[in-house]
């Protein structure tokens, strides 16, 4: 086999925007794999699946993630579950709205996923190919005790 070529063949082809999309699809796969607290940004209502959306997307879930804490005290009663919670954010990037959609049974859980999101906002404007004015996230938060 010649190996010389194999780099010119389209499928192997690394423009900008396919790095781009492979970093952000790197991330999101890492940040989803990583510890024993997760935040997973799923059904997301748009349509648009293009690189730069999907990298969006995984940099929300990434800053959310940064400023996401497990309360301690919920650590030490053990205390575990899964909230739900959706947020609406603006064009411009701004948080409109976050709310728990599904409870984890446990408050400080819930709050704390809320509180994650709101430290994390404001977001990066949408990307230009992103032609909506608001979008909608539901984000699982999974707490499990080690």
């Amino acid at each position: 086999m010649d190996f010389r070529n194999l780099y010119s063949n389209k499928a192997f082809s690394l423009n900008p925007k396919r790095i781009f999309y492979l970093t952000g699809l790197f991330f999101a796969i890492l940040l989803y794999c990583n510890g024993a607290a997760k935040a997973f940004a799923g059904d997301i209502e748009t349509n648009d699946p293009s690189p730069w959306v999907v990298a969006y997307f995984s940099r929300i879930q990434m800053e959310v993630e940064k400023v996401w804490l497990y309360p301690s005290s919920s650590v030490e009663r053990k205390e575990a579950g899964q909230a739900t919670v959706r947020l609406v954010i603006s064009k411009d990037g701004k948080l409109l709205d976050v709310r728990i959609e599904k409870s984890s049974s446990y408050k400080e859980l819930d709050e704390a996923a809320k509180t994650a999101v709101s430290k994390a906002a404001p977001f990066d404007p949408f990307p230009p190919s992103m032609k909506l004015d608001t979008v909608s996230i539901k984000m699982n938060f999974s707490y499990l005790p080690q």
